[in-house]
């Protein structure tokens, strides 16, 4: 049986992965179709996940999960990337309904595994099921996947001149710290400091988990009618009145009100940031997509245990108080940010 400090190690594989294969994301993509990486990740996700059920040593658990977190790194860049290059075939916002509907899977991928688990379904007949359904998908569907071809940088990524990508990433960084935070932390404050007892706990990130699914399924109307910097500004309003709502008056039903304003605007920053960046003249959608991804990923990785040590040292409501300065942060550099620096 596995301590708490041990499991966190093991666990620890996947954000490992994640970090260390990022910076190689942007290389690979400029010199492989993103259609092929595209279907090599999604397979590659899918035979990991068997190697996982059947892994029976911890050092077996955490090798497997570190080739996950590398797997979901060429995932995220050349899904994102091939839906940027969708986007642009089309006269209307289609992109934050892509991650619309990833959202609505993680939903009920949940509701699956609750409902397997209390099936009584042994962990290797589950992930196998998924796998096949996967692979199944992958299958069908390949051949609908909008091909970008291969490309050069025709600069260093991160030079003076992408400045604009640079902040971009910043604010990614924020929205995902924030994003981060809700994930781990925002169950644990609506029971906590909103004094939440039994089953209801789950109420605090239902709340958020529902308006930021809504969000990403509205979220192209208002971009088609507002543009990307405004919702980026409106989105940061959102978030920081929702955080500002939650801290300042710890009662159920306004940590829920403020739960479901932080769920809006945590929505479509993801999204409207990537659109943002691919406009970059100097830099390959793949490159783009792959450097804001690392600084996103970078705030959604060190913002739930930096709650965790604010919580230990001043108590989870002070904690959640980093969230508004984040927010008003965000909002700076969004008000500073030049939609030119990444137009030609």
């Amino acid at each position: 049986m596995l301590n708490d400090a041990s499991l966190g190690l093991m666990l620890a594989g996947i954000p490992a992965g994640l970090m260390i294969s990022m910076p190689f994301a942007g290389y690979v993509t400029n010199r492989v179709k993103m259609r092929s990486l595209l279907i090599a990740a999604a397979l590659s996700y899918s035979i990991l996940l068997i190697c996982l059920g059947y892994a029976s040593a911890a050092w077996q658990v955490s090798v497997v999960l570190f080739l996950f977190g590398v797997s979901r790194t060429f995932y995220n860049v050349s899904v994102n990337t091939c839906s940027i290059v969708l986007q642009q075939q089309y006269k209307r916002s289609i992109v934050n309904s892509f991650h619309g509907i990833w959202s609505l899977a993680a939903l009920l991928g949940a509701l699956l595994s609750m409902i397997l688990i209390g099936w009584d379904v042994s962990m290797e007949s589950h992930f196998l099921m998924v796998s096949i359904f996967s692979v199944t998908v992958v299958m069908v569907f390949n051949g609908f996947i909008p091909e970008t071809g291969k490309g050069q940088p025709k600069k260093k990524l991160f030079s003076a001149a992408n400045k604009g990508l640079l902040q971009l990433g910043f604010i990614a960084a924020g929205s995902m710290f924030c994003e981060g935070m809700m994930s781990d932390w925002s169950g644990i404050y609506f029971s906590k400091v909103g004094g939440v007892t039994g089953q209801f706990y789950v109420l605090g990130y239902a709340s958020y988990l529902t308006t930021m699914v809504l969000g990403r399924f509205l979220g192209d109307w208002f971009l088609g009618k507002y543009g990307e910097m405004k919702m980026v500004k409106a989105s940061t309003i959102l978030l920081g009145i929702g955080f500002l709502v939650a801290v300042v008056f710890p009662y159920p039903i306004l940590i829920v009100v403020g739960f479901l304003l932080v769920g809006l605007g945590v929505s479509c920053f993801v999204p409207m940031i990537f659109l943002l960046a691919s406009k970059n003249a100097e830099v390959p959608i793949g490159t783009a997509v792959s450097s804001v991804s690392l600084l996103g990923y970078t705030g959604f990785l060190i913002g739930p245990p930096i709650i965790g040590y604010l919580s230990e040292t001043f108590g989870l409501q002070a904690a959640f108080f980093s969230s508004i300065v984040v927010a008003l942060l965000v909002g700076m550099v969004a008000l500073r940010f030049n939609q030119n620096q990444v137009k030609s």
